[in-house]
């Protein structure tokens, strides 16, 4: 009994290592953000899961006022793209989106926060 003990614990130790390899490797839920045309930037769920997005903010924050998008929550299904406007503002340039989600399959899911540069 002992012995199966040890080898049950052992078993749980390298799946909880494979876990949390897994999770590291695995690619990000949201994409990088690109530049469809000239004022149209996007990003893809590439999770594999319904993604429900929460807000989208601008950094810096000044500059929320001159991107345009969809209300919020919106649904975001596994590889779909979601799409909005940035608009070019003299001397106030947006550096960055905050972009909050999670996911939408999961009744208790964690709220994430997704960084993305507009480039």
């Amino acid at each position: 009994a002992k012995e199966s003990n040890e080898y049950a614990a052992k078993s749980n130790e390298i799946s909880s290592q494979a876990l949390e390899l897994t999770e590291r490797l695995a690619p990000a839920p949201l994409s990088e953000l690109t530049n469809v045309s000239k004022n149209t930037w996007a990003f893809r769920n590439e999770s594999g899961r319904p993604i429900e997005l929460l807000s989208i903010a601008t950094v810096p924050t000044e500059a929320q006022r001159f991107i345009r998008a969809d209300s919020f929550p919106q649904l975001l299904d596994c590889g779909d793209r979601y799409s909005l406007l940035i608009l070019e503002v003299w001397g106030l340039k947006i550096e960055a989106l905050t972009i909050k989600w999670k996911f939408a399959d999961d009744h208790n899911a964690t709220v994430c926060s997704t960084r993305r540069n507009v480039d």
